[in-house]
């Protein structure tokens, strides 16, 4: 154990900051102020226009939604400015007064929380479509909005354009969901959730007996029973346009037991191994979807990966794992997340290399506009 003095120094200040301003504080502190030096680095000051004809919409009904996303905002000024153009930002609500526009924004759960709607995902469709209607172009349009935790629609398209994924069925009455599911282990899913949120893994009768009285199931229309793969991990495939951007396999320590492959549950992670007899593959998958961006999540049946992969998710809008080749890092993936580093700290790295994919889904957008106007 290191009991060095400049460690023992490295603690006491971490302790001190974590009593007066909070670890998550300066963990937030850490993003917006990477996110800001990118921001200024692409001249973004100087492109901001009162005139200009791209929109960069931003809302923050609440303190806690500044917090959570003002990082993001300023990455999307970022994304605009590294194309070259000027951009106006438009703050809270009347956004439906801009006609012939190009209006940029990002995708939150929380951004409308105060209606409390089971799909949330609905608003966004709705301002998207309203938007368009009016002339504008949207980022991300209405057509991508639709995949946004939106399940019931996404495994909808996934069915219609053939792509591989486990037995999947709607249901809208849990009753008749357990009359009818008896093929043990599978999961159930509610259609408008990410992460681990509204996932139930069922393993026996008394498993889907005890989850129909779960809050979560309770205040949904829908369920959706998905077939569970024999896995202990999964690869999450960053595509923009027609190229992979970024990777990264989820993989559980653990081989006993079935669980979730989210890096908070202390799964480890390889950004290193790709298979690649898979890649076009995927490509061709994701171009099926006609998203600009979006990131899939992918297995195969008993993790061998000369079977074909099934695809279980895809979502427009998406956090990354960033890549770093800290070995223990990668072995504890989840506490790296939370640590308090401030040299190559997951936030930084995370704001860095977020920027450097997605500002290449806005680049393709001002390129379609071009070739739309020519």
């Amino acid at each position: 154990m290191d009991h060095s003095i400049s460690f023992r120094l490295k603690s006491y200040l971490k302790f001190a900051l974590d009593k007066t301003i909070g670890i998550d504080n300066i963990k937030l502190l850490i993003r917006i102020k990477t996110a800001y030096g990118i921001y200024k680095s692409v001249n973004g000051p100087a492109l901001k226009s009162d005139d200009a004809e791209n929109i960069i919409w931003i809302n923050y009904p609440n303190m806690r939604f500044f917090k959570r996303n003002i990082t993001w905002d300023i990455l999307l000024m970022a994304y605009v400015a590294s194309c070259g153009q000027k951009f106006k930002v438009h703050r809270g609500g009347n956004i439906g007064q801009y006609r012939n526009k190009n209006i940029l924004f990002n995708t939150f759960i929380n951004k409308f929380d105060d209606y409390r709607f089971e799909n949330y995902s609905a608003i966004y469709q709705f301002l998207c479509s309203q938007l368009e209607y009016q002339g504008n172009n949207v980022y991300p349009s209405y057509s991508e909005v639709l995949y946004w935790e939106n399940k019931i629609y996404m495994y909808t398209k996934f069915k219609e354009l053939d792509i591989h994924t486990p037995r999947t069925v709607f249901y809208t009455d849990y009753n008749v969901l357990m009359q009818s599911e008896k093929a043990f282990p599978f999961l159930i899913k509610v259609p408008h959730s990410s992460g681990s949120f509204g996932l139930f893994n069922i393993t026996d009768e008394q498993t889907l007996q005890k989850v129909s009285t779960d809050p979560i199931i309770l205040s949904n229309k829908y369920y959706i029973v998905q077939e569970r793969l024999n896995i202990t991990m999964d690869l999450r495939v960053i595509c923009v346009g027609d190229k992979i951007e970024h990777f990264y396999w989820r993989k559980n320590n653990d081989k006993t037991k079935w669980r979730t492959t989210s890096t908070s549950f202390g799964s480890s992670v390889d950004f290193e191994t790709f298979p690649e007899k898979w890649r076009q593959y995927i490509i061709d998958t994701f171009k099926k979807l006609d998203l600009t961006m979006g990131a899939f999540d992918v297995g195969w049946q008993n993790d061998d990966t000369e079977t074909e992969p099934y695809f279980f998710e895809v979502s427009p809008s998406y956090d990354i794992n960033p890549r770093t080749t800290n070995q223990e890092h990668l072995n504890s993936y989840g506490h790296y997340k939370k640590q308090l580093i401030f040299k190559d700290s997951f936030d930084q790295l995370f704001v860095e290399q977020t920027y450097g994919i997605k500002k290449k889904g806005v680049a393709i957008f001002f390129d379609n506009l071009k070739k739309k106007g020519s």
